[in-house]
């Protein structure tokens, strides 16, 4: 079966509680790497393999500051931006918000703070069939991250069994990238949730009720996240300067174009 995909969900609600001290309180999200807000990469990988339709859920303190950023990329992406005003209850959360104003089966889920090259959103996609409920963007070999600090994937037989960052036992790394079968979380109300719940955590609801959870291994591609200082500081000076590095010379032409006009559609929606 032939997919095309054509929606992204970014999450950019988190309260970047390890970094807010050390970026005078603002987020982290709209910090300049290498010259470009942050959240401007994965909007901008979304836009290079097609995603016609983009939902960034974000907080009530980066809303402006997100809309004002988006409002200078020129495409013929249309861009909703969702507030959750209860960042504090989690990215899963976040999630359950963005999902509800995705109109297709299938659609991708990124982290607003991970950055990759447009080769991993392809893989990923590649990767989607008729047998799968969910493609987790995965990386056996990691070479840009801090292996402890990040969220592990057990996988078994093609299938992921175990998902959280305190696996013991892994055979890979999640890279913050994903495909999603909206249907599946259809049992989930955002509204009945009342503590903090982790993407993870309902990744793992959905193996134990039986769905299928597959993974697209990146294989030490061109990926990193930016969830501590240190990972600010790396790829800004340190050996991850290599990732944005890449990223920018492949959505080069990308970038030139769109911010030069100011053709995008933004819609706010708040929750």
């Amino acid at each position: 079966m032939n997919f095309h995909v054509t929606e992204g969900v970014i999450l950019a609600a988190g309260l970047s509680t390890r970094l807010k001290s050390y970026l005078n309180g603002n987020s982290k999200l709209i910090t300049p790497i290498l010259g470009r807000p942050l959240i401007t990469f994965p909007i901008m990988n979304f836009i290079s393999v097609g995603i016609k339709r983009i939902i960034i859920v974000a907080n009530k303190d980066n809303f402006w500051a997100i809309k004002k950023i988006t409002n200078e990329i020129s495409s013929d992406v249309n861009i909703r931006i969702v507030v959750n005003r209860k960042p504090e209850l989690g990215n899963g959360y976040s999630f359950l918000l963005g999902r509800k104003y995705v109109y297709s089966d299938f659609f991708v889920l990124s982290m607003g703070d991970h950055i990759y090259v447009p080769r991993v959103l392809r893989t990923l996609l590649n990767a989607l069939s008729d047998d799968v409920d969910i493609v987790l963007g995965a990386d056996s070999s990691p070479r840009f991250i801090e292996v402890a600090e990040a969220t592990k994937i057990l996988v078994f037989k093609d299938r992921v069994i175990g998902i959280g960052k305190k696996l013991g036992l892994f055979s890979h790394v999640d890279i913050g990238v994903m495909l999603i079968k909206k249907k599946l979380f259809e049992f989930l109300d955002e509204y009945k949730i009342k503590s903090p719940i982790g993407l993870s955590e309902i990744i793992n609801l959905a193996i134990r009720r039986g769905f299928k959870v597959g993974i697209a291994d990146v294989n030490g591609d061109f990926w990193t996240e930016v969830d501590t200082p240190s990972d600010l500081r790396q790829v800004l000076i340190g050996e991850r300067k290599i990732v944005v590095q890449n990223l920018i010379q492949k959505l080069k032409p990308l970038l030139l174009s769109s911010y030069m006009q100011k053709r995008s559609q933004i819609h706010e929606l708040t929750e």
